[in-house]
C-alpha cells in the first residue's frame, strides 16, 4: 500500500480512479487471453500508473503563475508554501 501511495503522489482522486479502471481492464484482458481469471496485481497497477499523467500537474503550473505574480497581499502564501514543500515550483 505504501509503494502504491508513493507511486501516485500528486495524482488526483479521478486520476487514481482511472488507474484502478486501467489495472482492472489489464487483468481482464489477460484473463480473456489466457482463459484463467486472476486478481488485479501490483504489476497491473504499476503499468496503469506509468500510463497516466497526473492531471494536477497542469493545475499547479497555472497556480505557479498566480503565486509568483498575483500574491502581493499574501492571499496565496499557503499555496506557495505547499508548492515549495512538494517541489512544485
Amino acid at each position: 500500500a505504501r509503494r502504491l501511495a508513493r507511486m501516485t503522489e500528486g495524482f488526483s482522486g479521478a486520476d487514481i480512479a482511472h488507474i484502478c479502471e486501467s489495472a482492472a481492464e489489464r487483468a481482464l484482458v489477460d484473463a480473456v487471453r489466457t482463459g484463467t481469471a486472476r486478481l488485479i496485481g501490483m504489476d497491473d497497477l504499476s503499468a496503469a500508473v506509468a500510463s497516466v499523467t497526473p492531471s494536477t500537474r497542469t493545475r499547479f503550473e497555472a497556480a505557479r503563475n498566480v503565486v509568483e505574480f498575483a500574491n502581493g497581499d499574501g492571499t496565496y502564501d499557503e499555496l506557495r508554501d505547499y508548492m515549495k514543500r512538494r517541489r512544485l515550483r
